[in-house]
């Protein structure tokens, strides 16, 4: 099957099509900050039941806007909360026996049927979760550590002076590293993705890119692209030079800053393990709120997510190579896989994370 009948394919389709060979890969669930949702994706009040990551958690937002994070599980017998628990002041209440459990500190607050004092074990565990970038993270470490580094916010997304503009999900059969691995692997670029669309084969896209680490902050990976749209390879048409900064927030969050004729665009690339061989990957692109950005971001991610689409091709059919046959100007593939060895665990102390 060529790779034009599987971008023809519904992503569903793609993605259920064939069944890789996984190969031997790394640990499945590495350290970091992970992506559960977007702020408009959980409303005051808003419940959510996630698997991920080998935990079942309960998200919701508080009377107060904040989010909070627990185990999924009531301590008593076993009720989920995320399925038909609510919200009451900063506690989620069981939708079971209506016991209710603080958002801060995991502890029951009310059994409202007993007199009895509240036991000191009738807790649940909770969970370090930030909103940042209008994003809701949450902090995973196998060993248990509390988190070592946050993520940088952008202003213009903080501030909400940029809108939302589009967003696409993927879920494909994949190690998390293979996905961002992408930036490192130059060679990549000018092959898989050299033309626009199949239909327009004149239309020639032309990448620059180089992936370095951050000099004062480790666990951030950093990548300077460029890319420009040509007519037969030869004429570079007007306006369509666009730069980027991508910032890879450790394994599980990417930044894209695009500096274009008509102002800057954020793309967030968000890659969130639903178990340990497939991964929930997010697209957003957020830009200035007015016609041509609105137009503009539209035409940017549509491109985007066709050059993804290949990327997603790869990764859901290839297998993991430990040590790769590199040759000359592949990119520093080699770099980049020492980098992300940081974030996986030392130990096993969760079974979770390291059993398959």
């Amino acid at each position: 099957m060529s790779l034009a009948e599987l971008e023809s394919m519904a992503p569903n389709k793609v993605i259920n099509r064939l069944r890789r060979k996984f190969g031997n890969v790394p640990p499945p669930f590495p350290t970091g900050w992970f992506t559960l949702c977007f702020s408009w994706d959980l409303p005051e009040g808003g419940v959510q039941y996630i698997q991920t990551m080998g935990e079942h958690l309960v998200l919701f937002r508080t009377a107060d806007g904040k989010p909070k994070l627990l185990d999924a599980y009531c301590p008593h017998l076993g009720a989920n909360l995320g399925i038909g628990g609510k919200v009451v002041g900063d506690c989620i209440e069981c939708p079971f026996h209506g016991w209710q459990f603080n958002g801060d500190t995991g502890k029951c607050t009310k059994i409202p049927y007993s007199d009895q004092k509240i036991p000191e074990i009738a807790k649940i565990n909770k969970h370090h979760v930030r909103e940042r970038n209008q994003m809701i993270v949450f902090w995973y470490d196998a060993d248990g550590r509390d988190p070592m580094w946050e993520l940088q916010e952008i202003q213009e997304v903080e501030s909400k002076a940029f809108t939302w503009h589009a967003r696409t999900k993927h879920e494909i059969e994949s190690h998390i590293q293979e996905v961002a691995e992408n930036g490192a692997d130059l060679a990549h670029f000018n092959i898989l993705h050299k033309d626009l669309t199949p239909t327009l084969p004149f239309l020639i896209h032309r990448w620059a890119a180089d992936w370095n680490v951050d000099a004062k902050e480790g666990h951030i990976g950093r990548i300077n692209l460029g890319q420009n749209l040509t007519i037969s390879d030869k004429h570079v048409i007007p306006g369509t030079t666009v730069s980027g900064k991508v910032s890879q927030m450790g394994p599980g969050i990417v930044h894209i800053e695009l500096s274009t004729l008509f102002g800057k665009f954020v793309v967030f690339e968000t890659v969130t393990p639903i178990g340990p061989m497939k991964q929930s990957v997010h697209h957003v692109m957020i830009g200035p709120n007015h016609y041509i950005g609105r137009f503009l971001a539209k035409m940017m991610f549509n491109g985007f997510h066709t050059q993804f689409t290949r990327d997603a091709l790869m990764h859901q059919y290839r297998t993991y190579v430990p040590q790769p046959m590199l040759v000359k100007n592949d990119g520093p593939v080699g770099a980049y896989r020492r980098w992300f060895a940081q974030f996986y665990p030392k130990t096993t102390k969760n079974t979770n994370s390291m059993e398959w």
